[in-house]
């Protein structure tokens, strides 16, 4: 009776878990992966997606170059929301469920938050008072945009014995002053202080006795109390100045593509390295140049007739090639 009895209890406890596992299978919930696409076949990223399914974000050509904020839509997929006049890259980071979009474009000058609807399309939201840039990164239902403005630049520059440092915030540069000397072999550790604005600013750095680990460890900036700053060290004794770019043939080739150039003006030289994004197979073109510091112009030429000229204008450079059959015209940004 007791056999049987415990064979009873395992062939019910068999059929519970039988049971249980076909409720399990009958309820289950699946998911299923869509390709939202890309813009000018490159690359994309998501950013933000709205209650109707409608999908932001920002893609560009292979690696990244000349990315352009989109729309995505069940149906008519993938839309380039464009660029702000000026400007050749665009990211949207939200969107509520009316379908306001809220990201940022880079203009001739600097980077711009915006919004865009189906309605009035892409507008460019006003900077705070004495900012010179601004980025957007979320939007309510009620149409309000979060994100920020301005930007704060840190240089700091060793010379001889005096140590000094320049800071740019909002378009004013403030000069500031080490009030500790060097001493080789010794760790680093001072305030750089100025004012701005009649108000006193302190920023406290310091660096290990091998320089390793510069840090930034205190900093009062007047009206910028939560302000962020990061050190980076520039190894080298020749300043390198890296830079991304897009390229576009006006030939009947009608090659596109991305580089990426390196700028020594101290070296006076530069170079590229470019790959295309129309044809993969095709090999990269690497290229060495002179720099007119006077100018700020580069040129190449290759003794076929081949010329390539751009001009550095602040963190941007842009310029012609012509040559090989082959013309057209090419736009970087400082990465470095």
């Amino acid at each position: 009776m007791r056999a049987m009895s415990m064979r009873g209890m395992r062939a019910a406890l068999l059929g519970v878990v039988a049971l249980a596992l076909a409720s399990m299978a009958a309820g289950q919930t699946t998911y299923s992966v869509t390709d939202l696409g890309v813009l000018r076949g490159g690359s994309a990223r998501v950013h933000g997606i709205n209650f109707g399914g409608q999908v932001v974000g920002g893609s560009g050509f292979v690696y990244g170059a000349d990315r352009h904020a989109f729309l995505w839509n069940h149906g008519s997929g993938m839309r380039d929301l464009g660029r702000l006049a000026g400007g050749d890259i665009s990211e949207a980071y939200a969107i509520n469920d009316a379908g306001l979009i809220a990201g940022t474009s880079n203009t001739a000058t600097s980077m711009n938050a915006f919004t865009w609807s189906s309605g009035g399309g892409l507008q460019r939201l006003p900077l705070l008072p004495g900012a010179n840039a601004s980025q957007a990164y979320a939007v309510n239902s009620q149409g309000q945009v979060v994100g920020s403005s301005g930007t704060i630049k840190f240089n700091i520059g060793n010379n001889d014995s005096t140590i000094t440092a320049t800071m740019v915030i909002n378009d004013t540069t403030v000069a500031l002053t080490a009030s500790v000397s060097w001493t080789s072999g010794v760790a680093y550790v001072s305030p750089f202080t100025g004012t701005l604005g009649g108000a006193a600013v302190s920023i406290t750095f310091s660096v290990g006795a091998d320089d390793t680990n510069p840090t930034v460890t205190a900093a009062s900036i007047p009206g910028h109390p939560n302000a962020v700053l990061n050190v980076t060290k520039e190894t080298s004794t020749n300043l390198i100045m890296v830079f991304e770019g897009t390229y576009a043939d006006n030939s009947s080739s009608g090659d596109r593509g991305t580089f990426d150039l390196f700028l020594s003006k101290v070296l006076k030289k530069w170079t590229i390295t470019s790959k295309s994004s129309v044809d993969p197979t095709k090999s990269s073109d690497n290229i060495n140049g002179t720099f007119d510091n006077n100018t700020n112009t580069l040129s190449y030429t290759d003794g076929s007739g081949g010329v390539l000229t751009g001009t550095l204008s602040g963190d941007k450079i842009t310029g012609t090639y012509n040559g090989g059959g082959n013309s057209g015209t090419f736009t970087a940004t400082r990465t470095l």
